[in-house]
């Protein structure tokens, strides 16, 4: 009945749910429509007595926390960072989610070749994925914005696998700018000599991502 009256919209469900969180922690991926500040501090208190069972779904907290509001997300962020900073899922949201504070928080894990391609790669993933309470379309170019920086420091496995991502003209022609430079010849396949731009824009005549 909990998940039903959120899948609604219905707002009056937040006080109630503070109830049942603890327990009904899988519900957390409903919470974005009817998300509310009464419910920060259950939150937190879930996050941080379900951390193991969190750790299996590490691109779904990414993209639970990316559908919040940016404010309260940032301010979860930054307050559960102590317990969950060396996790890559938050590694990721701190990079998506791209404020001067969740950047700094970010920072030294980004500065090691390592760990930099490590959440890089997990950030393709969650990119990768339209997820119910996200607008892909129109978060995936300002992500990519927040990601290209770094590209530098990552593997060629990961650069090699970043053309999943741009399959419209925009974002290939993200994929030229950024990726293309950085990708050595051995790297390129196949599918990556194929995907020029002019068979992009035949494939999507709409420029959108799909």
């Amino acid at each position: 009945a909990l998940q039903r009256r959120m899948e609604l919209r219905d707002r009056t469900v937040a006080t109630e749910l503070n109830a049942h969180l603890l327990q009904k922690w899988w519900l957390l991926s409903s919470i974005p429509p009817i998300w509310s500040s009464v419910l920060r501090a259950t939150v937190l208190e879930v996050f941080r007595k379900r951390r193991e069972e969190f750790r299996l779904y590490e691109t779904r907290i990414a993209a639970l926390l990316l559908s919040l509001p940016e404010r309260d997300a940032e301010e979860l962020l930054v307050a559960l960072w102590p317990e969950w900073g060396d996790e890559v899922g938050f590694q990721v949201t701190a990079l998506l989610m791209g404020t001067p504070k969740t950047k700094g928080l970010v920072a030294k894990a980004l500065d090691q070749p390592q760990t930099c391609d490590a959440v890089l790669d997990m950030a393709k993933s969650v990119m990768l994925v339209t997820w119910p309470h996200i607008n892909r379309e129109e978060v995936l170019p300002i992500w990519l914005d927040r990601y290209a920086p770094y590209l530098p420091r990552v593997s060629q496995k990961t650069l090699g696998r970043l053309y999943l991502l741009c399959q419209s003209p925009n974002t290939w022609r993200w994929y030229e700018r950024h990726v293309r430079l950085l990708l050595k010849a051995e790297s390129c396949t196949e599918v990556h000599r194929a995907m020029e731009l002019t068979s992009v824009q035949t494939n999507c005549p709409q420029d959108r991502d799909q």
